[in-house]
C-alpha cells in the first residue's frame, strides 16, 4: 500500500507541487488583502483624528487605541522610529496644556502624522514586496503546470502502452486458445474416433499386444485433447474440470492434492472467467510437478460474497517472486507468472503470489464476478 501511494506520488509530483503553489498563492491574498484593510481603515482613521480643529485628550488615546494593534517590523527602521516618537508624544500629554492639544505644530500631531506618513510608506514597500512574490508565485504555477500536463502525457502514453500492450496479449491468448480448442477438437472427433475405428478390425481385436497398445494411445492422445482444451468445461463446470485436471496431475507422477469446495457458486462464472481459472489452476499444477519438489498440494475453491476464491498452496522449496525466478516464473511453464497475472486481471479480479524459498508457495485468485473489468 505503501509503495503504491508512493509511486503515485512520484508519478504526479508535479501536480501536487502545483496544488502546494496554488494554495500558498491563495493563502497569501488572502492574508494580505486582509492586512491591506486593516492598515488602511486605521490610516484613515488616524487621518481624521488629525483633520479635526480641535482634538482633545480622548482623541489621542483614541489613536493610541487604534494604532495598539499595528507595530514596524525590524526590517523598516523609519516606521519603527516614527512609532517610538509617537509613543514618547503620548507619554507627555498628560503634562501638555490642553489648548496646546490642537495647535497644528503641537508635538502629538507631527509625531501622528510622521507615523501615518510612515505607515503609507511602508504600506507601498510591503505591496511592492508581494507583488514580486506574487509574480514569482505566478511563474511557479506556470512552470508546475507546464510540468504536470508533460507528466499527465507521459502517464497517458505509458497507461495507453500498457493497454495496447494488454490488447496484443489478449489476442494471443485468444488466437492460442482457438488453436488449442480446433487441435484439441480434430484429435476428439477425428483421430480419436479413426483409432475407435481401427480397434474394431479383427487383425487388431484379436491381437491382444496391438489392442493393448491402441487403447494406451487412444488414452494419451484423449489426455493430450483434454489438457489442450478443456472441450467440456462449460458443460461439466470448473469444479468438475479441476478435479479431472487434478487425475491427470496425479497421473503424471504429481504430488497428492486435497481439494475442498466450501459455498463455491458455480453459476456466478461466464465461460471466460471458467477458462482463465482454469488455466491458472493447470499452470500451477504443472509447475509444481516440474518445480515446487512438494510433497502436497491444496486446492480450495470458496465462495465469499462477493468474491470467489481459488487458493492453490504446496509445501514445496518455494522461491522469491520479486526475482521472477521459479515454478512460475515466466517460461517456466505453461504460460508463465507474467502472462497468467495479465490474463487474471484482465478479468478485473486480484492475483496473490506469496512464497519464500524453503517455505511453499500459495497461489490466490480473487473474483467478483458483479465488478466490471477495468
Amino acid at each position: 500500500m505503501i509503495r503504491k501511494i508512493i509511486k503515485h506520488l512520484e508519478t504526479y509530483s508535479s501536480g501536487v507541487l502545483l496544488i502546494l503553489i496554488l494554495l500558498s498563492f491563495l493563502y497569501l491574498l488572502a492574508t494580505t488583502s486582509r492586512s491591506r484593510r486593516e492598515t488602511l481603515d486605521k490610516i484613515v482613521r488616524l487621518e481624521t483624528i488629525l483633520i479635526r480643529d480641535d482634538p482633545g485628550q480622548e482623541d489621542w488615546r483614541e489613536a493610541r487605541r487604534i494604532l495598539g494593534g499595528v507595530r514596524a517590523g525590524r526590517t523598516d527602521r523609519n516606521l519603527q522610529e516614527a512609532a517610538a516618537e509617537f509613543d514618547r508624544a503620548m507619554d507627555s500629554l498628560g503634562t501638555l496644556p490642553a489648548d496646546s492639544i490642537a495647535v497644528p505644530g503641537s508635538e502629538p500631531r507631527r509625531a501622528l502624522r510622521g507615523l501615518v506618513r510612515a505607515y503609507a510608506q511602508h504600506l507601498q514597500r510591503r505591496e511592492a514586496s508581494v507583488d514580486s512574490l506574487l509574480a514569482f508565485l505566478s511563474a511557479g504555477i506556470a512552470v508546475q503546470s507546464a510540468a504536470l500536463m508533460i507528466s499527465l502525457g507521459r502517464v497517458g502514453a505509458a497507461r495507453a502502452e500498457v493497454r495496447h500492450r494488454d490488447e496484443m496479449i489478449a489476442l494471443v491468448q485468444k488466437v492460442r486458445e482457438e488453436e488449442r480448442r480446433g487441435l484439441a477438437s480434430y484429435i476428439h472427433d477425428s483421430v480419436l474416433q479413426d483409432l475407435g475405428g481401427l480397434g474394431l478390425r479383427p487383425s487388431v481385436r484379436d491381437d491382444p499386444e496391438g489392442r493393448d497398445l491402441l487403447t494406451e494411445s487412444i488414452d494419451r492422445l484423449r489426455r493430450l485433447s483434454y489438457g489442450l482444451a478443456p472441450l467440456h468445461l462449460d458443460q461439466a463446470g470448473l469444479a468438475a474440470s479441476l478435479r479431472e485436471l487434478v487425475s491427470e496431475h496425479l497421473r503424471r507422477g504429481g504430488p497428492p492434492v486435497d481439494i475442498e469446495e466450501l459455498g463455491w457458486d458455480e453459476s456466478r462464472l461466464d465461460s471466460g472467467a471458467r477458462l482463465v481459472l482454469y488455466r491458472a489452476v493447470q499452470e500451477g499444477l504443472a509447475n509444481v510437478r516440474k518445480h515446487a519438489e512438494a510433497g502436497r498440494v491444496e486446492l480450495r475453491l470458496v465462495g465469499s460474497h462477493p468474491y470467489l476464491i481459488v487458493t492453490l498452496r504446496d509445501d514445496g522449496r518455494g522461491f522469491d517472486p520479486r526475482s521472477r525466478v521459479g515454478p512460475a516464473a515466466p517460461g517456466g511453464g505453461g504460460l508463465g507468472l507474467a502472462l497468467l497475472e495479465r490474463q487474471v486481471r484482465s478479468l478485473g479480479a486480484e492475483f496473490i503470489l506469496e512464497s519464500r524459498p524453503g517455505s511453499g508457495t500459495r497461489l490466490q485468485i480473487r473474483y467478483n464476478p458483479g465488478k466490471e473489468n477495468p
